[in-house]
């Protein structure tokens, strides 16, 4: 996830990846500084490897174009039972321009669940701050696929 945000904050070559600095990425949505320190300092210790790579022909290929859609920018969490890997859907809310997130937070757009009287605690946050909570088929029909 976390390099998903940075590619779509506009970091989207190894180069500029490796020469992230904590402050760039807190200025990303999804960054709290913990995070982005372990992030850099993750790159930091992996640098000289990743150049070494370059320097012998190594391609590092930009990830899959991401289309603009009626998701764009929309954030989405998923809980409960599903019919499809949630690494899957995760796959088709990013390709479509949204965010996977793992928490439910008022900055949540929909929580995806197809369990309709769920008790997890992402179910009972999003009712709480009135996020709209839909199924997977619900999902589909909105990215129109």
């Amino acid at each position: 996830m976390l390099i998903i945000n940075v590619v779509l904050g506009g970091f989207d070559t190894i180069e500029k990846i490796i020469n992230l600095t904590v402050q760039d990425l807190i200025s990303l949505d999804g960054f709290a500084e913990k995070s982005a320190t372990d992030f850099v300092a993750s790159i930091n210790e992996k640098k000289e490897i990743i150049k070494k790579l370059i320097s012998l022909g190594f391609n590092f290929k930009k990830l899959e174009e991401v289309k603009d859609s009626n998701i764009s920018g929309l954030k989405f969490c998923i809980t409960g039972s599903l019919s499809m890997k949630r690494s899957d859907l995760q796959k088709i809310i990013k390709q479509n321009g949204g965010e996977a997130v793992s928490s439910v937070s008022s900055k949540t757009d929909y929580v995806i669940t197809n369990d309709t009287e769920s008790t997890s605690s992402k179910f009972v946050k999003a009712k709480e701050l009135n996020i709209p909570i839909i199924n997977e088929a619900a999902f589909i029909e909105i990215i129109g696929q």
